[in-house]
């Protein structure tokens, strides 16, 4: 029996995975350091990213203050994976010790999620510091739920009809549009309950790092690029499936149908151009 993919009218709101890649910070900040502190950026803002999936395509961008009052009233919960690493689980894997909405000329110039904590010391955790500290994982990524958000066209004109916003999006479905006619989502307010490392990401600029243990980075191994041909091949397998809570795709149904839209044969394409790069 052949699956079938099922997209939904209209973006979720609630429990939604975003992830991107990180930038080594290239100092220590002064600190002795003990190899124990996750210090980086877990979102930028007004940074827009295509977000193409069983979504639709759309760009999205995260206003500035969207995400204090989360940060102040609870504090996320810092894990590998959102929880779903088959040894580590949903342990926490680090105390945080400081998360605030601040800018940094190089990582966040409009600022963004400035995250500092304390990874635990003890044998769970250990490989995870050392595939941090040589780039082997390279994302972070935070779980939300959307408060308030604000959909705009090409022009600039504001959708506030949600029958007309899903007109728009499924003519993604069907339809290959261009970029620069594609709506944009700006999150304008979010709840953050958990953020934190993951390996596959998808947005392009945050950053982490674990301070004092950059000089090992020379004893990188092309670990990313193997990494990038696993997703692929997970890519091509599920031509763009999504779980159904909007975040990473189902691993539990690999049997995803073969891909007929523009956004589906574009994952595909990616992902068989990354095989041909080995």
């Amino acid at each position: 029996m052949t699956a079938i993919a099922v997209r939904a009218d209209v973006p979720p709101r609630t429990d939604v995975l975003r992830s991107a890649p990180f930038a080594i910070r290239s100092e220590a900040d002064g600190e002795s350091g003990d190899g124990l502190t996750l210090d980086g950026f877990a979102a930028v803002f007004n940074r827009e990213t295509i977000i193409d999936s069983w979504e639709g395509r759309f760009k999205e961008q995260i206003a500035p203050g969207s995400m204090k009052r989360s940060f102040r009233e609870a504090p996320p919960v810092i894990q590998f994976e959102h929880g779903r690493h088959p040894l580590i689980g949903s342990l926490p894997i680090a105390e945080l010790t400081r998360i605030a909405e601040e800018a940094d000329p190089d990582l966040a110039p409009d600022g963004g999620a400035h995250v500092v904590g304390r990874l635990l010391d003890n044998w769970l955790i250990q490989p995870v510091r050392d595939a941090i500290a040589n780039q082997s994982v390279n994302g972070m990524s935070f779980r939300f739920t959307v408060v308030r958000e604000k959909w705009t066209d090409a022009t600039g004109r504001q959708i506030r009809d949600e029958d007309e916003l899903r007109q728009l999006l499924r003519r993604t479905w069907l339809e290959d549009v261009p970029d620069e006619e594609l709506l944009t989502r700006t999150l304008q307010e979010l709840r953050v309950p958990e953020l934190g490392p993951v390996v596959f990401p998808a947005y392009a600029e945050t950053s982490v790092s674990v301070r004092s243990m950059l000089d090992r980075l020379d004893q990188l191994l092309p670990a990313e690029l193997t990494a990038l041909a696993e997703r692929a091949k997970d890519l091509a397998m599920e031509s763009g499936t999504r779980g159904a809570d909007g975040g990473e795709p189902d691993t539990e149904n690999r049997s995803a149908p073969v891909p007929t839209s523009p956004a589906q044969l574009r994952l595909q394409e990616r992902a068989l151009k990354a095989l041909g790069a080995l």
